[in-house]
């Protein structure tokens, strides 16, 4: 797969919430840095949190509008939308927000997957 084929399906596995096709678009030491510029490392550590993210974060999805790729580097941009899940139960309002995502791959894997967003969508609403 070219790069931009490999950030697409790693947006696909995304959005169908497969951990396991995530790991296996991961590099093995794949690095994810999140919009507050913490970066974590690991791929078995990054699927763990992805089982994590998609507990709390119900629904979640990207949904691409634009790319651009230079080598191996593929740039996209578009929207994050998703829910909410409080003390096990999922909430009917939901959130969305702009976001850019770039994508590193070597190798046919993702090394390096960074996300670009406002963050104020990861509490959820007071009311």
């Amino acid at each position: 797969m070219s790069p931009e084929e490999t950030a697409f399906a790693f947006v696909d596995a995304v959005n169908a919430e497969d951990i396991e096709r995530l790991g296996a678009l991961m590099a093995e030491d794949y690095v994810f840095t999140d919009s507050l510029g913490g970066s974590f490392a690991g791929r078995a550590q990054m699927m763990q949190a992805w089982r994590y993210f998609f507990t709390a974060y119900p629904f979640y999805r990207i949904e691409v509008e634009q790319v651009l790729s230079r080598g191996t580097t593929v740039a996209m941009f578009g929207e994050a939308v998703g829910g909410w899940r409080i003390d096990g139960e999922v909430l009917e309002k939901r959130w969305s927000v702009r976001a850019a995502w770039l994508a590193e791959v070597k190798d046919g894997k993702v090394s390096h997957w960074s996300v670009f967003c406002d963050t104020g969508w990861a509490m959820p609403p007071a009311d």
